[in-house]
């Protein structure tokens, strides 16, 4: 498997945490912990490790496993649609197998969390549109700058030409007057 890609002892080595804590993290939050299944192994993503950091942080500060799950989506971690495609799955055949009651819990649950998406979507829509008009602002301040700058750029070439030609002057000034005091003092009167 790719480096880039962690192990599950990976994360529990980087975590410093218990290996069963580690699992019922993965398991409460999987929504959010991007992974890949290869046959019998899972390997997940670096972004994974970014998520149960902030868990452990969470967890730490006192937060129970609601909480958190509401302030992951807040702050901004990508829900992994393929979980919860195979969590709603998952619940239909269990309402297939269980009994008419227990389906409906299931379906509740599963409605919950369809709902819990499309806020969490729509919260993220509104982020990126955030994001944009802050790139687009930032654009425009961009653009001005870089018209000062041009602006200020022409003015200090104009100034140097100026400044070379006086030079150039002075130049041609000085070696006139030389030369009229090297032809002498009797050249100069009799002008030869």
């Amino acid at each position: 498997m790719k480096k880039d890609f962690l192990r599950k002892k990976d994360i529990i080595d980087g975590l410093g945490i218990p290996k069963s804590t580690v699992s019922d993290w993965i398991n409460d939050f999987s929504v959010y912990i991007p992974k890949l299944k290869q046959g019998q192994i899972t390997y997940y993503k670096p972004e994974a490790m970014e998520v149960l950091l902030t868990v452990k942080e969470l967890r730490e500060q006192g937060y129970d496993k609601n909480q958190i799950g509401v302030l992951l989506g807040e702050k901004g971690f990508t829900i992994n649609s393929d979980e919860i495609e195979g969590r709603i799955k998952t619940a239909v055949k269990t309402a297939d197998r269980k009994s008419e009651q227990e389906g409906r819990d299931t379906y509740l649950t599963v409605m919950q969390t369809v709902g819990q998406l499309m806020e969490h979507i729509a919260k993220q829509d509104g982020r990126l549109s955030d994001l944009e008009k802050q790139l687009s602002d930032q654009g425009q301040v961009i653009k001005k700058q870089q018209e000062y700058i041009d602006e200020r750029i022409k003015e200090r070439d104009q100034k140097l030409m100026e400044s070379i030609r006086q030079v150039q002057k002075v130049k041609e000034q000085i070696a006139a007057e030389k030369e009229n005091k090297d032809r002498g003092f009797f050249s100069r009167i009799f002008k030869k």
